[in-house]
């Protein structure tokens, strides 16, 4: 599975008003809600997904980078994303102690995250490699639109394939 085809342009937020780990989870999810990705009855279900996942151990993995998600989803029968970043920063827990700026936020299908080739896990292995790059966080920092940030997305998925 791309990036690009669990995170739609218009399932990028270049930038989040919220300043609390919380809060971001929340207009990530009020994206998905408004492109329909996710139905409207179940956005307080899919706040609290990730609200677990989180209680579990902070998915800030540093160098400004968190990827909040759920691998178990029930609001979702198949894999979908949003993409946030702050400029000033969100206090995210991460391992690093630094504030995150650049957030992938998905929820992956209790089916889907049991198939033989675990695209979440792909999905993730990318993402983590992706946050070791300081010039790849960077490019998504100084990006300005929806369009410069989508575009950075398909030319990972074509230089970084995960088997």
């Amino acid at each position: 599975m791309k990036l690009v085809d669990m995170i739609a342009e218009e399932d990028i937020l270049v930038e989040l008003s919220s300043t609390s780990k919380e809060g971001v989870i929340e207009e990530l999810v009020n994206q998905l809600v408004a492109t329909k990705k996710i139905a409207k009855e179940n956005k307080e279900a899919a706040i609290q997904e990730i609200l677990e996942r989180e209680a579990l151990g902070s998915t800030g993995i540093g160098n400004g980078l968190a990827i909040p998600h759920n691998k178990k989803s029930k609001i979702t029968n198949t894999m979908v994303g949003a993409f946030g970043r702050s400029t000033h920063g969100v206090d995210y827990g991460s391992i690093d102690g630094e504030n995150s700026y650049i957030f992938f936020l998905f929820f992956v299908s209790q089916d889907m995250s049991t198939r033989e080739d675990q695209p979440h896990l792909k999905i993730l292995k990318k993402l983590s490699l992706l946050g070791r790059d300081s010039n790849f966080c960077r490019f998504l920092k100084e990006a300005k639109s929806q369009k410069e940030i989508h575009e950075l997305l398909e030319e990972i998925d074509e230089k970084m394939v995960i088997a």
